[in-house]
């Protein structure tokens, strides 16, 4: 269930991100909004763990490959088409990497902690 917390706090991690990172854009446009870390590409990453995360581990040799391939072509899409440089697709992937590790381990020791006071239950 981590995962339904981490995709979100992933995604919007990026906006929080982009307030403290103060980045100019790659072209000159009336567009100031920073760029560092890619949105576009924290929600593909996003949709990609939490996907690998939920597939059945015999599963992930089939779904891994096309998954991790899609977000490949997001990262090079965003930037081939000039609104983000390589440095923010980067920023965004280990941005979401490092959230979901955060939130997984505070679910794993949760979750820990639940079936040590309820037997029962683990």
């Amino acid at each position: 269930m981590a995962f339904v917390v981490a995709t979100p706090v992933a995604v919007f991690s990026t906006d929080v991100f982009k307030s403290f990172a103060g980045r100019p854009r790659l072209v000159v446009s009336r567009d100031v909004d920073p760029s560092y870390p890619s949105g576009h590409f924290a929600v593909a990453a996003a949709v990609t763990l939490a996907i690998l995360v939920v597939v059945p581990r015999r599963w992930l040799k089939w779904c891994a490959p096309p998954l991790l391939a899609w977000t490949a072509m997001i990262g090079a899409g965003v930037q081939s088409m000039g609104w983000h440089r390589p440095s923010d697709v980067m920023g965004a992937a280990l941005l979401v990497t490092a959230v979901f590790l955060i939130v997984g381990s505070l679910f794993s020791k949760t979750v820990k902690r639940i079936a040590r006071r309820f037997p029962c239950l683990g």
